[in-house]
């Protein structure tokens, strides 16, 4: 019987054990927020802890992998695991990055994007809280064709609270969305992105690369001729009313203007409105912003794009101005020819409704109001503009 009690004991302890066991990896596992769903997977392959040993991932392939228990950079410290992946055309980059969600609130570790040349790019301190990777998916990074490596470093040593993500799983995936994009660096007109009068660029203030510890992004706009141009810049709302954004505008060495944009003019249209004369040339236009953790703008994409201005006719009106009678409107002369016109007829000012030709039937609808014309040019590359003729009293 005691021989009989003690085989049972020692099941139960087995049993105990196995379910311990088995209760210990779920809880690991768990804490390692859910890694990108139905993507293929890849283990790290060590040594990787400088841009020469990278391993070279494909886009949209999750790595799973784990720090060290001991560091390989930075006097044994750290762990440093270096990614290598390969954009074949411009656009929107997205990492995807997450561990353990049970490793406090005090721990960090450094996230750097470089290029193929080694220069970091774009940089990121990464919070212990930041597990889940929401908020480094956020992040409005653009980058151009090309190759670049995704570095990670982590204090696995030490008596610093950093020292926690010793042995942490983790799992890191790069993602992208082709656009037409910025290509950092491009801090100098040296640097600076090639830019299509018409075409639209996609950028962003993440990583401070200008002697003034701003993020400074170059566009050069060639100009074949002396033009009228309005910039159209685009950024979310919500971004508070001080001014959050500087364009400077210059072709060669001769300065043209500089704004200072608020959070207001999110939607483009108070910049639009502005025109610049700029002479033949390559013109310059700096966008840049403060990227401290603590600005409204660090990770937010922006739009740009630079139009002709046209010269707008101005709209003349004849015929007798009766019920019964037509009206007929000459666009006056709008350059640079050839333009594409259309037209829209007033009512006190109101469009009415079918009244899209060069012409127009007074009815009796239109007795004792103000009719007139409004004529809206656009050619490609140029922003679109219109033009109201003078009001006439229906008799």
């Amino acid at each position: 019987m005691a021989v009989g009690n003690s085989f049972v004991a020692r099941a139960r302890i087995s049993t105990a054990r196995q379910w311990a066991a088995g209760l210990a990896l779920a809880l690991t596992v768990s804490m390692v927020a859910a890694p990108p769903a139905a993507a293929a997977s890849v283990t790290e392959v060590e040594p990787n802890s400088t841009s020469a040993q990278a391993q070279s991932i494909p886009l949209a392939t999750t790595v799973n992998s784990t720090f060290g228990t001991s560091g390989d950079c930075d006097n044994g410290a750290y762990d440093c695991d270096f990614y290598r992946v390969t954009l074949g055309t411009s656009g929107r980059v997205v990492i995807d990055l997450r561990f353990s969600d049970a490793l406090g609130t005090d721990g960090k570790l450094d996230l750097h994007v470089l290029d193929g040349a080694g220069k970091t790019i774009q940089y990121e301190s990464v919070k212990t809280t930041d597990y889940s990777g929401a908020r480094v998916r956020g992040l409005a990074l653009f980058a151009g064709p090309g190759t670049y490596y995704v570095s990670l470093k982590a204090r696995v040593t030490g008596f610093s609270s950093n020292a926690i993500w010793k042995g942490q799983p983790y799992t890191l995936a790069v993602k992208t969305s082709a656009m037409p994009s910025e290509s950092e660096p491009n801090s100098t007109s040296a640097t600076a992105d090639l830019l299509a009068l018409g075409g639209k660029v996609n950028g962003s203030v993440l990583y401070g690369d200008s002697v003034w510890g701003m993020d400074s992004d170059y566009y050069r706009l060639p100009l074949t001729k002396a033009r009228k141009i309005s910039i159209d810049f685009r950024f979310p709302c919500g971004l508070g009313t001080d001014d959050i954004y500087d364009i400077e505008v210059w072709v060669g060495d001769e300065y043209l203007t500089t704004y200072d944009v608020p959070g207001g003019w999110c939607s483009g249209s108070k910049l639009r409105a502005k025109t610049i004369a700029a002479p033949a040339g390559n013109a310059y236009i700096m966008v840049d912003s403060s990227f401290g953790s603590g600005t409204t703008v660090k990770g937010k994409a922006y739009s740009l794009t630079v139009r002709g201005v046209l010269t707008k006719g101005t709209p003349t009106v004849s015929g007798t101005v009766k019920v019964g009678k037509t009206l007929t409107v000459k666009p006056g002369t709008w350059k640079p020819a050839p333009v594409a016109l259309s037209y829209q007829w007033l009512r006190n000012g109101k469009p009415i409704a079918k009244a899209t030709t060069a012409s127009y039937k007074l009815t009796t609808a239109d007795r004792g109001k103000k009719i007139s014309v409004r004529v809206t040019g656009r050619k490609s590359t140029y922003l679109t503009a219109s033009s109201v003729s003078a009001s006439k009293t229906v008799l």
